[in-house]
């Protein structure tokens, strides 16, 4: 597996590199780590002689050096590099250069109409990028991690699992499996129909969905057994973000892993995957399983 750890050497960022040096990565596997420098222009009031980019770039080389330091005394093969632009863009295309599988970063997040307005570089990172995405918000240091996993059934949701599966969790790992069933299986209330057996459709349809997500958990809960120990089942009916998140903070997993289904352009912009939503709000980690 190949690891892109973007870092700003942030609180956040230190959480993530934490993160990733407390779980056993097989000598196979490699670390790419990553800082951008922002662009910015310089204004009048500041001479021009005194170069604060070259400062910057050379404080940036000192803190993945410093980094990438790390990971190579935990047996680690390890590059670091420095880009100059958009944080988001310059590191979507290192995920394509470098042909990462996983892109790892620490949870900077916004609150209000920043948020709103522009996303954090992790969102953007998860709405535009060709690899799955770790968001780390704190250090993981219970003795026996917890995992929610959410699952629809779909082949984005089991990418997730068997991300998740092949990372180097603990086999101690507690595993909750989540499945929301969203039983708003219409846009128009029934009486609006011209049938009068619509009710009867419409509970029928419901009833199935009910027993689709039992059959999903079922099953995800079956293929987490062979590498966990400790796996629980769950079937909640709501909306499916709202349902997540309230379980996050009623299960306080350490780790909350997804599928996306990668949504892009204005539909993404204005609208979103579930993944999105949740990775702004969760007071977990996020895990964000995505189909190269």
């Amino acid at each position: 597996m190949r690891v892109l750890f973007a870092t700003d050497g942030s609180g956040p960022s230190r959480s993530a590199m934490d993160f990733l040096l407390s779980l056993a990565f097989e000598p196979e596997d490699s670390f790419v780590i990553l800082h951008v420098l922002k662009e910015f222009v310089l204004p009048d009031t500041i001479d021009p002689n005194r170069d604060f980019r070259k400062a910057g770039k050379a404080a940036a080389k000192k803190l993945v050096s410093d980094v990438a330091k790390k990971f190579r005394e935990a047996g680690l093969e390890t590059a670091d590099v420095v880009r100059e632009g958009d944080p988001a863009r310059e590191i979507t295309e290192a995920v394509v250069e470098f042909s990462a599988d996983l892109t790892v970063m620490g949870h900077q997040g916004h609150t209000g109409l920043n948020r709103f307005l522009l996303g954090s570089v992790s969102n953007n990172v998860l709405r535009h990028g060709n690899s799955s995405v770790l968001i780390v918000r704190d250090v993981m240091q219970k003795k026996a991690l917890k995992a929610l996993y959410c699952t629809d059934g779909s082949l984005h949701a089991k990418y997730a699992r068997d991300l998740f599966m092949k990372l180097p969790f603990p086999p101690d790992t507690e595993v909750d499996v989540l499945s929301v069933v969203d039983m708003q299986v219409s846009s128009l209330p029934e009486q609006y129909y011209p049938y009068s057996e619509i009710s009867t459709m419409m509970a029928e349809l419901r009833r199935h969905l009910m027993e689709q997500a039992e059959g999903f958990v079922v099953e995800d809960a079956k293929v987490l057994r062979d590498r966990f120990r400790t796996v629980r089942e769950h079937v909640t009916v709501g909306v499916p973000e709202s349902e997540i998140l309230a379980a996050i903070d009623d299960m306080a997993p350490d780790i909350t892993v997804m599928g996306s289904s990668g949504m892009r352009g204005l539909k993404g912009i204005l609208i979103g995957d579930v993944s999105q939503r949740v990775v702004k709000h969760a007071r977990s980690s996020v895990l964000v399983g995505k189909i190269p």
